[in-house]
């Protein structure tokens, strides 16, 4: 058996993770939205979202599943909705939304993200339910 050095590791979990990106990027626009939904659904019916006050939630980018059905479903059901604020260099702010389409704005590497300011940051101990995308995970 050989071993992989953790530059190989490294080198070859790029290499997929550009090959799953790709195959996401080409999925049809109907079924990333149908699929966008089921996940909504999903998330809904399990009991610790449903019991969720504060939800931390990413904001779709690029052919990332779309969460704006999962935000406006929880705003719409009185759930405190947080979405990231990136800090360059350092880390992420919990920021607190209420009208998506008025406070997103393209902001780090071009993700949606609130200003700050505008959408006030809230405490992470008191986030019940994050949600975060990802892919190819070693």
């Amino acid at each position: 058996m050989t071993s992989l050095s953790t530059d190989d590791i490294q080198r070859l979990r790029g290499q997929l993770r550009k090959r799953i990106l790709q195959a996401r990027d080409g999925l049809a626009p109907q079924f990333r939205q149908t699929a966008s939904l089921a996940i909504t659904e999903r998330l809904w019916n399990l009991a610790p979202f449903a019991r969720a006050r504060i939800l931390f939630t990413y904001v779709n980018f690029r052919s990332e599943p779309d969460t704006a059905p999962l935000i406006r479903r929880a705003l719409a059901t009185g759930k405190t909705v947080t979405v990231p604020y990136t800090v360059v260099g350092s880390h992420l702010l919990a920021c607190r939304i209420e009208d998506p389409a008025l406070e997103l704005h393209p902001g780090y590497c071009a993700i949606p993200e609130p200003d700050p300011a505008v959408s006030p940051p809230v405490a992470t101990a008191g986030i019940d339910v994050v949600l975060l995308p990802g892919s190819v995970f070693d």
